[in-house]
C-alpha cells in the first residue's frame, strides 16, 4: 500500500556539489548536446509544499519513534529543490542518519547522482555517495565517482576515483580521471591528485597535483600554452604562468620559444586602484638567431587614473628596439603592419561649464620606409580649453569658446608653437518637423616658428570668421507593402557656408589634412582637419535622404542619400601653394543601404565627378547571414583620386554538416593582378571539444614579399584550450564572424 507522509525539515544535508561544477566548467550554452542530456526528469511532489517541508512517498513504511524507520518500494523524498529516490531507505532517529540503497537517484539544484548507496548524517551535516554516476545539471559535465563525501560543517567536498568529461557518455572524446579531489568551499580552492587526461581512451598527459579555483576568483598557475608556425620564424611555442598577487594585482610571465630565433621572456603586470587601473608589459629576446644575435625588446605602459573629483590621467607609452620588431615577432594573426607607436600622456579636467585637455604626444616610427618630413609632428605639449558659459538651448542664443596652445617638433623641419582663440555663437531653431541653425565663429591663430623657410614670416597670424546656416525638413507618410506597414521619410537638407579668403601659404602644415569627400563632409564648416588651414568658402550644400522604417519593429529597411556642394567662387586655400580648385561643384555623393530580408543586407556608395565625367570612388558590399554559421560577404571598392585602387574582397563561413565549418577570405587587387591576402580555415565544434586550423598568406608591406602562417587552436570544452587563438583575427578578416569557442 502506498503511503504519503508530510513532515517538516527531514533531509537538510544532502550533497550539493556546486563547487565541482564551477571549478571545471563555465560554459552554459551547448549547441550540439544540450545541458542535462542523460539526466532523468526530476520527480515532483503530488501536492504543493511549503518552503522547508518534506514529502515522503513509499509503497511501504514502517515508522519507529526511537529506532530505525524503514521505507521500501519506490521511495521518494522531496524537500524544496532536492529529491531522493530509492527502493530502500532507513532512518535512524537516534543517530539522525538516513541510509538509502538499491537503485538510488538524487536530484539537487546543480547535480544529479545515481548509484547503489548513500548515507546522510543529518546531525553532523555530512553525506556520502558510493559507486555512482553524476551529472552537472545546468552544464555538460558528468562522470563516475567511487565515493563522494560532503562535509557541510567544514565546507569540504571530496571525490575518490573519479572521472569527468563534457562529452556524451557513450564515447567521450576526452576524459579526466583521478584518484582524489578535495573542494574547499570556504577557501574556494580545489585540489586533485594523480590526474590523467585521456583522449579517445588513450592517456596523453599526467598531472601529479592540480590546484584550481571554485569560483570566478583568480588563482596562480600555468595557463594553456599557445603555439603556431610561420615561414619567417618557424615553430612558435608560448607557455604562460599566471600569478595572482592580490585581489587588485596580478601578473603573467610567459616564456616563448621561437625555433629560428631563440627564447624570449614576455610578461605583464596589472593593477587596480580607486578610480583607475593600469598595466605594464614587456618582451625581451637577448639574441635573435635570425638577425645576427641582435638584442630585441618591447615595453608598454597603459594607465587610466582619476585624480580628485574631476580630473583624469591617461598614459599610453609603447617602445620597441627596432623598426622590424612587429614584422618579425608579432605573435598573433591579428597583428598588422604597425607604422607608429604611441607615446602619450593626457590629463583632463572639467568644471560645470568648462573643460581642459592637456597632453604630450610623442611617437616611435617603426616603418623603415618613413623618415623626416614623411613622419607626423610631435606635440610637446598641447593644451585645449573649452567653455560654454551661455548654453541657452533651443530658440536662444548659445555661446561657446575654445583656446589652444601647442608646440610642434620634428627633425629637419619647421617647428614652433601655435596659439588659437575661437569664440562662436549660434541660435538653433528646432521643431518636430524642421530645423534651422545659424552659426558664427571667429578663428584667430598666432604662430611662433623656428627653422622657418627663408623669406617667410616666422610670426604669422590670421583672423578668419566662419558663417554657416544649417537647415532641414522631416517629412513622413504611411506606406503599405503587402501585409507590412512602413513609415516613409523624406529629409531634405540645405547647408550654406561662407568663409572669406585669407592667404595662408606662409603657415606650415603641422596637423592639417584634407578630408576625403563623403556625405558627412558636405556639412562640415572646414574642408581641412586640424587648425593650420581654414578653407575659404562661399558654397551651398544640397542633399536629400529618404528612409523606409518598419513600423512593427522600428527597423530601418532602406536608406538612400544624395548630395552635392555648389561653389560660388574658386577655392584658393590648399595644403600646397598655387593649387587653387576652380571646379564649380563637388562630386555627387550617393549612399544607399538596405535590409531586404532578415538574412540579406547591402550597402553602396558612389562619388561621381561631373567636372570630368568620371567616377572617383565607389564601393559595394553585400552580406548574407542566415545564422552564426552561415555567412557570406562580397565587397568591391574603387578609388581613382590619389592612387589606383580597385579591389575585391570575399569572405565566408559555411557549415559542412552539423559539426564542421569552413572559413575563408580572398582579398584581390585588380590593377596588380595579384592576391593581397588569402585565409583558409577549417573548424570542428561539438559540445565537448573543438579544433580550428587557420592558414594565412598575405603580402607584407615591408619588402613586398609574402608571409605564410598556420595556426591551430584546440579546445576541450569545460577544461582548457591549447594553441594560438585566432578568434580576434577571424573577426577582422570575416566581418560578422562570431567564434563558437
Amino acid at each position: 500500500m502506498k503511503k504519503t507522509i508530510i513532515i517538516p525539515a527531514f533531509i537538510t544535508a544532502i550533497l550539493s556539489a556546486q563547487g565541482f561544477a564551477q571549478s571545471v566548467d563555465s560554459d552554459v550554452l551547448w549547441q550540439f548536446c544540450p545541458a542535462g542530456q542523460g539526466t532523468p526528469s526530476q520527480p515532483g511532489p503530488e501536492e504543493s509544499l511549503e518552503t522547508g517541508a518534506t514529502s515522503i512517498v513509499a509503497d511501504e513504511a514502517e515508522m519507529v519513534e526511537s529506532g530505525i524507520s524503514t521505507l521500501s518500494g519506490n521511495v521518494e523524498i522531496i524537500r524544496d529543490t532536492q529529491t531522493l529516490k530509492a527502493q530502500q531507505v532507513e532512518y535512524d532517529n537516534q543517530q539522525d542518519v538516513i541510509t538509502a540503497s538499491n537503485n538510488v537517484h538524487y536530484w539537487g539544484s546543480s547535480i544529479y547522482w545515481s548509484g547503489e548507496k548513500t548515507r546522510v548524517d543529518l546531525g553532523n551535516k555530512t553525506a556520502t555517495f558510493e559507486d555512482g554516476l553524476y551529472h552537472l545539471r545546468d552544464r555538460r559535465g558528468h562522470g563516475e565517482a567511487g565515493k563522494i563525501h560532503d562535509d557541510q560543517l567544514n565546507s569540504i567536498t571530496s571525490l575518490e576515483n573519479f572521472s569527468y568529461t563534457t562529452c556524451t557518455p557513450e564515447s567521450p572524446a576526452w576524459e579526466l580521471k583521478g584518484d582524489d579531489v578535495e573542494l574547499d568551499h570556504a577557501e574556494e580552492i580545489g585540489t586533485a591528485k594523480h590526474v590523467r587526461l585521456y583522449l579517445a581512451d588513450m592517456p596523453v598527459f599526467y598531472f601529479p597535483y592540480v590546484s584550481f579555483p571554485l569560483s570566478d576568483k583568480r588563482k596562480s598557475g600555468f595557463l594553456p600554452p599557445s603555439f603556431g608556425s610561420s615561414s619567417d620564424s618557424g615553430f612558435d611555442l608560448t607557455v604562460p604562468y599566471y600569478w595572482n598577487i592580490s585581489p587588485a594585482q596580478d601578473a603573467t610571465l610567459a616564456p616563448r620559444h621561437i625555433n629560428d630565433r631563440g627564447t624570449m621572456l614576455t610578461g605583464e603586470y596589472r593593477w587596480l586602484l580607486n578610480r583607475g587601473h593600469g598595466q605594464i608589459g614587456g618582451e625581451f629576446l637577448s639574441n635573435d638567431d635570425a638577425r645576427n644575435d641582435q638584442t630585441r625588446h618591447l615595453f608598454n605602459l597603459n594607465l587610466q587614473q582619476g585624480i580628485g573629483q574631476r580630473g583624469n590621467l591617461y598614459i599610453d607609452y609603447n617602445h620597441v628596439s627596432d623598426k622590424e620588431y612587429f614584422e618579425d615577432l608579432g605573435n598573433s594573426l591579428s597583428v598588422s603592419s604597425t607604422r607608429f607607436l604611441t607615446q602619450s600622456g593626457i590629463y583632463t579636467h572639467s568644471g560645470q561649464r568648462w573643460s581642459m585637455y592637456s597632453a604630450l604626444h610623442n611617437y616611435q616610427n617603426v616603418d623603415p620606409s618613413l623618415t623626416g618630413a614623411s613622419t607626423p609632428y610631435k606635440r610637446l605639449p598641447q593644451v585645449i580649453f573649452s567653455a560654454n558659459p551661455f548654453d541657452g538651448g533651443n530658440r536662444r542664443l548659445n555661446f561657446n569658446f575654445q583656446a589652444e596652445t601647442v608646440y610642434f617638433d620634428r627633425n629637419d623641419s619647421v617647428v614652433g608653437g601655435r596659439i588659437k582663440l575661437q569664440p562662436a555663437i549660434s541660435y538653433p531653431m528646432r521643431s518636430s518637423g524642421s530645423f534651422i541653425v545659424p552659426s558664427l565663429n571667429l578663428n584667430h591663430t598666432e604662430y611662433l616658428l623656428d627653422k622657418q623657410v627663408a623669406g617667410l614670416d616666422d610670426r604669422p597670424n590670421r583672423t578668419i570668421p566662419t558663417f554657416s546656416v544649417d537647415s532641414g525638413l522631416f517629412l513622413e507618410r504611411q506606406m503599405q507593402f503587402g501585409n507590412s506597414s512602413f513609415l516613409h521619410t523624406l529629409e531634405p537638407r540645405v547647408y550654406y557656408l561662407y568663409v572669406p579668403h585669407e592667404g595662408q601659404d606662409d603657415i606650415p602644415v603641422f596637423d592639417s589634412g584634407e578630408y576625403d569627400i563623403s556625405f558627412a563632409q558636405l556639412f562640415r564648416p572646414n574642408r581641412f582637419s586640424g587648425n593650420d588651414r581654414i578653407g575659404d568658402a562661399n558654397q551651398i550644400s544640397v542633399a536629400i535622404t529618404t528612409r523606409l522604417l518598419d513600423q512593427r519593429t522600428g527597423q530601418e529597411r532602406l536608406r538612400a542619400s544624395i548630395g552635392q556642394i555648389y561653389h560660388f567662387r574658386d577655392r584658393q586655400v590648399e595644403l600646397t601653394p598655387n593649387s587653387a580648385n576652380e571646379d564649380s561643384s563637388s562630386e555627387i555623393i550617393t549612399e544607399i543601404a538596405g535590409r531586404f530580408s532578415d538574412h540579406w543586407t547591402s550597402a553602396a556608395t558612389l562619388q561621381w565627378n561631373p567636372n570630368n565625367n568620371r567616377t572617383d570612388k565607389s564601393a559595394f558590399h553585400v552580406r548574407y547571414r542566415k545564422d552564426d554559421r552561415r555567412l557570406i560577404n562580397l565587397s568591391y571598392r574603387f578609388n581613382d583620386e590619389a592612387v589606383d585602387i580597385e579591389q575585391t574582397d570575399m569572405s565566408m563561413r559555411w557549415p559542412l554538416g552539423q559539426n564542421w565549418s569552413v572559413i575563408g577570405r580572398w582579398n584581390y587587387s585588380i590593377p596588380d593582378n595579384s592576391t593581397l591576402e588569402t585565409v583558409a580555415g577549417l573548424e570542428y565544434n561539438s559540445c565537448c571539444w573543438g579544433i580550428r586550423t587557420v592558414a594565412r598568406r598575405h603580402l607584407s608591406t615591408i619588402g613586398g614579399e609574402y608571409d605564410n602562417s598556420i595556426f591551430v587552436q584546440f579546445v576541450l570544452k569545460g577544461l582548457a584550450g591549447f594553441g594560438q587563438s585566432t578568434s580576434s583575427f577571424l573577426k577582422q578578416s570575416v566581418p560578422g564572424y562570431l567564434p563558437e569557442f
